[in-house]
This record gives structure tokens, sequence and C-alpha cells, in this order.
């Protein structure tokens, strides 16, 4: 005869055991990704249209000092969410425009999400950038901004994968391309966090 006391019991504790291997698993998995290389995360000449080329002076490293540009607040903010460091570069295609590419890492996901949703409250008013839409993916979570110039339409699309932030900034190319940027960026991000 089975003791069902003795047995749920036993149950409990192999799901506790088999649950908390889960979470170390996870948290081994976050550490090791916050030793990721960012340069590795951002878009590169070859995934851009053919007469792109990389701005020298608005592209490399963005330690936490550089990204916060003076923003003594934000520079708190980084050391709070635990961001860890990050890359930027900047492409130009002459009259075509402009498209930026931004990598940020932390070390955890609670971090990452916390900067992406104070980014996504503090750029419309700062910048002029109307949300278009929140949605889920490339990654995680993802916003879309856009502002009008008469001209040309500049998109901005800001996204989170596990504790990666993610920016793709582009004029000339619509809602649409600079979607399928981000989504090209997005595939960057997951290789470099294997």
């Amino acid at each position: 005869m089975v003791d069902v006391g003795r047995a749920v019991g036993e149950d409990a504790g192999i799901r506790l055991f088999l649950l908390g291997a889960a979470v170390l698993a996870l948290t081994v998995t976050t550490a090791a990704s916050a030793g990721a290389d960012p340069r590795a995360m951002v878009l590169r000449t070859s995934d851009l249209p053919h007469g792109y080329a990389i701005l020298r002076a608005n592209t490399g490293p963005a330690p936490n000092a550089k990204a916060a540009q003076g923003n003594r607040d934000l520079l708190a903010r980084f050391a709070t969410w635990g961001r860890v460091t990050g890359y930027r570069v900047e492409f130009t295609g002459g009259v075509k425009g402009s498209i930026g590419s931004s990598a940020d890492l932390f070390r955890g996901t609670p971090g990452a999400r916390g900067y992406l949703r104070w980014s996504a409250q503090v750029t419309p008013p700062r910048t002029g950038l109307r949300l278009v839409r929140r949605q889920r993916g490339p990654g995680d979570e993802a916003y879309v901004f856009e502002k009008d110039f008469g001209t040309t339409l500049f998109v901005v699309v800001e996204w989170r994968y596990r504790n990666v932030t993610a920016h793709v900034g582009a004029d000339g190319v619509g809602v649409s391309g600079a979607l399928a940027l981000a989504r090209v960026q997005q595939r960057r991000i997951v290789a470099a966090l294997r």
C-alpha cells in the first residue's frame, strides 16, 4: 500500500528541487550573457541597403557615463538597473538619410525592462516622437515611434530581449523598413547571447 502523504511530500520536494535548478540555470545564463559583447549586437553595413557607410564620429563603445550624456539622474538609474555597457553605431546614406543602431547590456532582465519602459516614457516628450504602437517583437517587448519632418519620416524602434535593450532609428525607410532592420539586429543579439 502507498503512503499518499509521503508520496505527495516527495513529489513536492522533487518539484521544489526542479524549480530551484531552473532558477539557478536562468541566473547563470543571465550572468554569463552580461559578459557578452554589445558590439556584436548592432547592425553592420552589410545589413543595410546599398550606399550606407559608418559615421565613425558617432560610433563606438557607450559606457555608462558616455551613454548618460551628463544626466546625473540617468547615470544613477543605470547603476540601479545594472547597466553594464553598450555600443552605438551610426550610418550615413547621404541624401538617403541616416540609420542608427545601439545595444545596451544589463546584468539582468529586470534592469533591461526598467530601462526600456523608462525610455518609452521620456522619449516622446523629450524628442517630439509619437508612439505608434507597443508590440511583442522584435524581442520580448518593443515600442515603435515616429516623427514626420514633412519630407521624411523618422522611425525609432526600441525593444528588449532578455537582459539587452536595443534601438534602431532611421529616416527614409518607413515603419516597415525600420522594423525589418530591428529584426536583423535582433538576430544578431540572439546569436551574441548564445
